[in-house]
């Protein structure tokens, strides 16, 4: 009984960081699989579909509503979502795609990363 608990509580959990694969992203020189977590909709390294990892934890459980984009630190351009990945802790890396697509991510402390456009449209959702 406890092997079919343990299996089914299993199974639930990787269904939940279930991915779908997107291109290849080239980032300082390394591609790197992207994947859409179908659960949150998030675009994250593919490490994360098995792994805990920093860049979807920051996505679940960052205190958006305590945060504050202040147009005084928009000003000049400057893209929201990119500011977005500083205030959580993340580096910022510029990845392109095979297709020619540039997008930015935001980079954890073990190496897990996340689109800056997920981390902002979680914040537009708070």
């Amino acid at each position: 009984m406890n092997r079919i608990l343990l299996f089914f509580l299993f199974s639930i959990s990787t269904y939940a960081n279930e991915c779908k694969e997107l291109p290849y992203f080239k980032i300082n020189k390394e591609n790197i699989q992207f994947c859409t977590i179908k659960k949150s909709k998030a675009i994250v390294s593919k490490e994360c579909q098995h792994t805990k990892c920093k860049a979807i934890y920051v996505f679940d459980n960052f205190d958006y509503k305590s945060l504050e984009l202040k147009s005084s630190e928009l000003t000049g351009g400057r893209n929201p979502s990119t500011l977005l990945c500083k205030k959580m802790g993340g580096k910022l890396e510029l990845g392109a795609s095979s297709l020619g697509h540039q997008h930015y991510f935001c980079k954890f402390v073990d190496n897990s990363m996340i689109s800056t456009m997920s981390l902002f449209d979680r914040y537009q959702d708070r």
